[in-house]
């Protein structure tokens, strides 16, 4: 399993998303992760191409995007990252792993925003 050589702050905040979407089954797409974390979308973009790198998070294009939309990428954490992701926010940030992820449509400190659900709208796996 590839680490990070950095843990910075952004890639807290962007494992504590991913955790959190793993646990309700939500993929992510980077505008959702973005706006969750308020990184700016190039550092957003960066940090995803990062963990995909790793394999600690998979991408993959929407299946069926919505009618004059592009299609998104949706991410979800892999079976190694999950547990690379759990063990960097257990030492770095426990009260991550402690507060439940926020119902869709409210805010949660200190992520903005969090994510949509997108059910159904991933590819096979």
């Amino acid at each position: 399993m590839s680490f990070p050589t950095r843990i910075t702050n952004p890639l807290l905040m962007v494992l504590e998303v991913f955790v959190h979407a793993f646990e309700s089954d939500t993929p992510l797409h980077g505008w959702a992760i973005k706006k969750a974390t308020g990184l700016s979308g190039a550092a957003t973009y960066k940090m995803l191409d990062r963990l995909e790198d790793a394999h600690w998070i998979a991408g993959q294009w929407e299946a069926n995007p919505e009618p004059g939309k592009p299609a998104r990428r949706l991410y979800r954490l892999t079976p190694t990252g999950l547990p690379a992701a759990r063990a960097i926010l257990a030492e770095r940030r426990p009260a991550a792993l402690r507060r439940p992820a926020p119902e869709h449509g409210t805010a949660a400190r200190p992520l903005r925003g969090f994510f949509h659900p997108l059910p159904g709208r991933l590819g096979p796996r």
